[in-house]
């Protein structure tokens, strides 16, 4: 008579347990991916650059200082839909309209759905339909700007983006304040910060209209 152990008749047992599809994309929401930075560059990307405006890239290591206190620190690890406007939310977790920008000196770290963007707008990108919600994390978009503000400065100081989310619909951005995909990429204000009748939307003087 052949005996198992005890210990693979219960994995094969969890094998077979089906996961709901909202905890799956919670899991996913959370993950912490290696990115590869789109970093821009002219002439290529001149909506990218305002040349008769300088670009710090130390600004943006203060916008990215900005970011963390205001959204990382409190609300880091909890998943969110990250939704474009007139879309309704769908996975009854915190939600958080967006275009979404903090600001400093000459950066701004934005982050948007990649719907608004027009096709060559953002560098690298490819073929691609993006959903106008999707789902990820205050920490995890964080990372992800930590890593484009570093490797964008290896390649020259110079704005760029990455994608985020469990459908990559969410962009991460740091470009120049005057240039004009800035300019064009309005910030909408407040973050919900409960899924329920008694949410309290927290305004904030970091959210600005360019």
């Amino acid at each position: 008579m052949l005996r198992f152990p005890v210990f693979l008749l219960l994995v094969a047992a969890a094998q077979c347990i089906p996961s709901s599809p909202l905890s799956t994309r919670l899991r996913a929401s959370t993950r912490l991916g290696a990115p590869i930075s789109e970093c821009a560059s002219l002439p290529n990307y001149p909506q990218w650059f305002q040349p008769s405006e300088k670009f710090d890239n130390g600004d943006c290591s203060r916008a990215i200082s900005i970011f963390y206190h205001d959204y990382v620190k409190d609300h880091g690890p909890i998943p969110y839909e990250f939704l474009t406007s007139g879309v309704d939310p769908v996975h009854g977790i915190p939600t958080q309209r967006v275009p979404l920008k903090v600001g400093f000196g000459t950066c701004k770290l934005a982050i948007a759905m990649r719907s608004e963007f027009r096709w060559g707008d953002l560098p690298g990108e490819r073929p691609f339909r993006s959903a106008r919600s999707d789902v990820s994390s205050f920490a995890n978009l964080y990372r992800i700007v930590e890593d484009i503000n570093s490797k964008c400065a290896e390649h020259g100081r110079v704005p760029g983006w990455h994608a985020a989310g469990d459908l990559d619909s969410i962009g991460v951005f740091l470009w120049q304040a005057a240039s004009p995909i800035n300019q064009r990429i309005r910030a909408r204000t407040g973050i919900i910060v409960k899924p329920s009748n008694t949410t309290r939307v927290a305004s904030s003087s970091l959210h600005d209209t360019a």
